[in-house]
């Protein structure tokens, strides 16, 4: 398996397939980020790390942002931002986790 720099990418790649739907059902409830970009930065970094290939960041960003070009102190501000909604989806995980059992 390839080896990732970026935190988020490490993160997604950690996550297991049926906590990525749930990391997608997150972003697609717009509670959380309202931000097309960054729900199609997940997706394409998410089929990219599901098929085992090295993540290019130039052609994400170009994907995620068609008219602008590459940047990549923006492409890094793009996965910070997805690193902070990563951290908050797994924090709620987990404080659901321990509401339910402290019910039983």
């Amino acid at each position: 398996m390839a080896t990732y720099s970026h935190k988020s990418i490490q993160l997604i790649n950690s996550l297991s397939a049926s906590e990525r739907l749930e990391f997608q059902s997150f972003l697609d409830s717009g509670l959380y980020t309202t931000d097309p970009r960054l729900i199609k930065l997940f997706q394409v970094l998410s089929t990219t790390i599901q098929r085992n290939e090295i993540v290019d960041l130039q052609a994400t960003f170009k994907y995620i942002e068609p008219t602008v070009a590459f940047s990549n102190q923006r492409m890094r501000d793009q996965l910070r931002r997805l690193t902070g909604l990563i951290h908050q989806f797994l924090a709620i995980k987990t404080l659901l986790k321990d509401q339910r059992a402290l019910d039983m």
